[in-house]
């Protein structure tokens, strides 16, 4: 699960850099999606360890365990919010792209 967090954080980030054609946009939302669709394929699992966490927290003497678990789920949805901001702002660019592009050319 960490690194699968880390694999799509590092993807988001490469997803953020600009991008100049119409057709670069339109790759660029299509990717984010994607991700997106990846991020909340996974919510289930997420939702279950947060409960766990939960129990944990209660139950155990260990609470770094419960810890670590909130960490990993205070991760993921940073992750999705990230995912979700990137997601309008190049849904916004190509918007824009394509009003410019109707506009001028």
């Amino acid at each position: 699960l960490q690194r699968w967090l880390k694999d799509l954080e590092d993807q988001i980030s490469t997803d953020s850099a600009l991008q100049n054609t119409l057709q670069e946009k339109k790759l660029q939302l299509d990717r984010v999606k994607v991700q997106q669709l990846n991020i909340s394929s996974q919510k289930s699992i997420i939702d279950s360890l947060n409960v766990k966490a939960q129990h944990l927290k209660q139950s155990s003497r260990d609470a770094n365990l419960g810890a670590q678990i909130s960490l990993v789920v205070d991760r993921y949805e940073r992750l999705a919010k990230r995912a979700k901001n990137l997601h309008d702002q190049c849904e916004k660019n190509l918007q824009d792209h394509q009003i410019y592009r109707d506009s001028y050319m």
